[in-house]
This record gives structure tokens, sequence and C-alpha cells, in this order.
């Protein structure tokens, strides 16, 4: 394999690395942590999240990203010049949101309503808050960090339907159920649009966060 084609094939090369690291040290971690001090505690499955989240999202961007392509910030930060104006990108966020909770809810409330959501609720202001940054804030930005930010951009050789694609089955790889891989490969679709259309991977963070805000508010009143 010549240089050319050793350099065309990097980004799936990466991507294909970090789907598998990131399914393998899920179980790593869970069987780790189910042996500490946390598996007594009263919010041990947020704990468990935050931290497995954190694992799992950063180790990809560290040992496989970083030294793929040495300098990080041309794959996460988009070029000011790329960038659109406040005002579409606010625009793009919101149609993005919407057909995610249109997705959310055809999948959830439509096709398999039973479906067991697993996640805590809480009982306590306390408890709220942990929720909220474990299913939708660490989610938000660690996930968007490596999946639309160093996996996506760097796909983007391919051409961005390509990028947004790929970049999506893999976020819907990195989920457990057949319904959050099937829900997460559609909102995969609409969070690397936006990522493209804005040039900003905060409006996709954004939109991460809110839908998943959602779905634990509708999580929380069920």
């Amino acid at each position: 394999m010549n240089p050319a084609e050793k350099s065309n094939n990097k980004p799936l090369l990466c991507a294909a690395a970090s789907c598998v690291s990131v399914i393998i040290l899920k179980y790593l971690c869970n069987a780790v942590l189910l042996l500490t001090f946390l598996k007594d505690t009263k919010y041990s499955d947020m704990i468990f999240l935050m931290i497995v989240t954190t694992v799992t999202q950063v180790f990809p961007i560290a040992v496989i990203y970083k030294p793929a392509y040495k300098r990080l910030s041309p794959l996460i930060i988009t070029d000011r010049k790329k960038r659109k104006n406040i005002s579409f990108s606010l625009l793009v966020s919101a149609a993005g949101f919407l057909i995610c909770t249109v997705l959310n809810f055809i999948i959830s409330v439509l096709l398999m309503p039973s479906e067991n959501s697993g996640v805590y609720i809480p009982d306590d202001l306390t408890g709220i808050v942990v929720s909220v940054f474990a299913v939708c804030v660490f989610p938000a930005v660690l996930e968007e960090l490596l999946v639309r930010g160093a996996m996506l951009n760097s796909l983007r050789i391919y051409g961005d339907l390509a990028a947004v694609m790929i970049s999506a089955a893999a976020f819907g790889a990195l989920h457990n159920s057949i319904s959050s891989m099937l829900y997460a490969f559609l909102c995969g679709i609409v969070l690397g649009c936006v990522r493209i259309y804005t040039g900003r991977l905060s409006a996709s963070a954004a939109v991460h966060f809110l839908n998943n805000l959602l779905a634990l508010i509708f999580c929380f009143t069920k």
C-alpha cells in the first residue's frame, strides 16, 4: 500500500478503531466499576454513566486520533471563515432539534412504546442535577468531540455525505439496544448535517444536549 492509499484509508481506520475501542471500554469500565464501592451509592448508575462516557469518548481522541493526526484542533474546531452567522446557525439548530424530537416520538412512542429506558428516576434536587449531567451534559460534549468533531471532520475527505453517514453509523453502533441504535443513527445524520451546515461543533452539541434533556424529562414524567 503506497503512502497516498494509507492516507486515504486513515479516517476509516480511525473510525473503526474508535468504535471497537468504545465498545470494549464500555464493558471493561462497567466490569471494574461494578466491583467498586460506587455500586452501593445512591447515584451509582448516573456516576457509572459519567465515568464510562468520559473514558470511552476521551480514549479514542487521545490514543487514536491524536497520534494519527498530530494536531486535533483542525479536526474539532472549524475555521472561523467557514462558520455560518449566528442567526443561520440557530435556525439550522432549531430545525435539527425539531427533527430529532419527531424521530424520538416516532421510535419511542409509536414503534417501541413498551421498551424500558433504564434511566434512573431521581427523587431529590441532587439526583436531578446528577442525571442532567450524566445523560445530557457529558454525552453532548464528549460524544460530539469524538463523533462530529474528530471522526466526521476526518471523514470529509470522502465527501460530506459520506462523512455524515459513516459517522452516524458509528454513532448508532455505540448504543446498546436496537431501538437506541436506530434512533442514534438517524439523529447522527441530523447532528452531522447541523455540524456541517453551521460549521459549528457547538451547534450540534447544543442540539444533542436539548434532545437528551427532552428525552430525560419525558422519562421523569412517564
